[in-house]
């Protein structure tokens, strides 16, 4: 099938589900539309259609990544940090990379029997004098930062709970903070 005729196809269908979606009938369709179903629908749309569709459509863009690399170095003021996470062996990249980073922040969920990790939680770092350091949504469960020496805010949201911790950086110990939620 060429390209012009998955568009006919798609505006077929698409047709023939205004009725459906507004609640309608096909009998109150606009004259031009109800000329425009042919009455042997189901003979130029074989239930088989989908066995006909290609695996991808061409694209005329190039692919573009949706996101960052997620273990990229990041870069905020003063502040330089790593979130990511995902998957098993990007995890235990972090967790072996993490005695590197003074701060090190976990997010996870869980109940009596079970525990998960997650990820896009808004976190927010702030400093003693209240001015926000960073203010943005995790890539993965593990977040690594280099601060400088001081008094700091964490305020990390997940499904609207907002869970904080104040931590106190220093060159020669390392923070671990773990963020819980419920399942």
């Amino acid at each position: 099938m060429r390209i012009a005729e998955y568009i006919t196809l798609a505006l077929m269908l698409s047709i023939l589900s205004l009725p459906a979606m507004s609640g309608q009938t096909e009998a109150s369709l606009p004259a031009g539309v109800k000329k425009a179903i042919p009455e042997n629908i189901n003979e130029v749309i074989p239930e088989t259609i989908l066995e006909d569709l290609p695996e991808s459509m061409p694209s005329a863009e190039p692919e573009v990544p949706l996101q960052k690399d997620p273990l990229e170095m990041q870069v905020e003021g003063e502040l330089s940090y790593i979130s990511g996470g995902i998957g098993q062996d990007e995890a235990t990249e972090m967790r072996q990379m993490a005695k590197n980073y003074p701060l090190e922040v976990v997010f996870a969920q869980k109940t009596e029997t079970e525990e998960g990790y997650i990820a896009m939680v808004k976190l927010q770092i702030s400093d003693v004098k209240g001015n926000i350091l960073l203010d943005f949504f995790s890539d993965g469960p593990i977040f690594l930062a280099n601060l400088p020496n001081g008094k700091y805010l964490i305020n990390a949201e997940y499904n609207n709970i907002l869970r904080s911790s104040r931590v106190t950086i220093s060159n020669k110990k390392h923070q671990r903070v773990v963020f819980l939620w419920p399942m």
